[in-house]
């Protein structure tokens, strides 16, 4: 079977391939359950790593709204009377990687309880982004999956 190092020394850093992999995983995952745990080792950090992603914000002034800079991927508000560029790429890799960690969550339960109090110390934080209501719904709908996670772990303990 391959596992991520396997598959990651396949693809160069920029093959589009690696974009389709973390959802891959997750179904992956869903089909042989409790199986994957071997691979969360693999398959978790940079899981993590884009749910902790920091927006790319830029203060701009109201004229650079058209340029070709700020032509795609970007979404403004106006706080305080300044116009806010906020790069929305970024906000959607981070909401993707909090909606699989649920789904992980979900399909794992006690299995992913080492991993519960990391990914927790991700989600609180997230649900006071404000930046990407999306972020903040999956880490909503993702925390009672992670404290069932916990509560399952902790069973097996006693």
């Amino acid at each position: 079977m391959y596992t991520r190092n396997s598959i990651d020394a396949h693809l160069s850093d920029d093959d589009p391939v690696r974009e389709f992999l973390p959802a891959a995983w997750v179904r992956v995952c869903t089909v042989i359950g409790a199986d994957f745990a071997p691979l969360l080792s693999k398959v978790l950090p940079p899981l993590l790593e884009k749910a902790q992603i920091s927006p790319t914000v830029h203060i701009i002034e109201e004229e650079d709204m058209e340029s070709e800079e700020y032509s795609q991927g970007w979404y403004f508000y106006d706080v305080h009377g300044k116009k806010i560029a906020i790069h929305t790429d970024s906000l959607e890799e981070k909401a993707d990687a909090i909606e699989s960690i649920g789904y992980y969550a979900r399909t794992l339960g006690a299995t992913l309880a080492p991993y519960a109090e990391q990914i927790m110390d991700l989600l609180l934080p997230a649900l006071k982004f404000d930046y990407f209501a999306r972020a903040q719904i999956e880490a909503a709908k993702n925390i009672p999956s992670l404290l069932l996670c916990l509560k399952q772990g902790n069973s097996r303990k006693l």
